[in-house]
């Protein structure tokens, strides 16, 4: 709490006459105060991501930051495999379409709940190429600007149903099919020696 405060000034009779200073030094205290208010505020909206931070054709930012990453569950997945994706900062409950990138491939479309998150999961179709892909999330900022949540997702192949036998494999055949044949060359061998011995006899 501010005190108030006066000094002594002398007119030109010389008798002293009290000028007041207080009333200045409040009004500099509350200049000070808004001020201090104002960039608060402008420190506040530059940490947290503004709708232009998360829109790809907005001007005079590299895309995607840090701030506007999609979540998801994991970093690789087979193809025909299950992915959990989810994501902040959606307009409240309005669309938010999950695709592939480069070639556009959609996986669906999820709902962003009453606080702008969105959350779910999404099949990766068994066509997707094998490769590193982008992963985009895409909806509209409480403004209704474009916003865009982006990861990057590794997609393996997975045999084919009906590739792979569950019996033994063709290597097991294989060697079944030259031990065989010894035994029988063997066995031949020996009906030889016998039939020449008999003779001989």
């Amino acid at each position: 709490m501010y005190c108030h405060r006066s000094k002594t000034i002398h007119n030109p009779d010389g008798h002293p006459r009290r000028r007041s200073t207080g009333g200045m030094r409040r009004w500099a205290l509350l200049l000070c105060a808004l001020a201090a208010a104002f960039a608060c505020v402008a420190l506040l909206g530059a940490a947290d991501p503004s709708a232009a931070d998360c829109n790809p054709y907005a001007t005079g930012i590299v895309y995607p930051p840090v701030s506007c990453q999609a979540l998801v569950n994991t970093n690789t997945i087979a193809e025909g495999g299950k992915l959990g994706v989810g994501g902040a900062g959606f307009k409240p409950t309005t669309s938010v379409l999950v695709e592939l990138h480069s070639s556009i491939i959609s996986l669906g479309t999820l709902t962003s709940d009453s606080t702008g998150a969105v959350s779910g999961s999404v099949a990766i179709p068994d066509a997707v190429p094998v490769g590193t892909h982008d992963l985009d999330l895409d909806g509209v900022n409480a403004d209704g600007t474009m916003r865009r949540l982006s990861a990057t997702v590794d997609i393996s192949a997975v045999a084919k149903s009906g590739s792979a036998s569950s019996g033994p494999g063709a290597v097991f055949w294989t060697v079944v099919g030259l031990i065989s044949a010894a035994v029988v060359g063997l066995l031949m061998l020996l009906v030889g020696r016998r039939g020449r011995g008999g003779e001989a006899g």
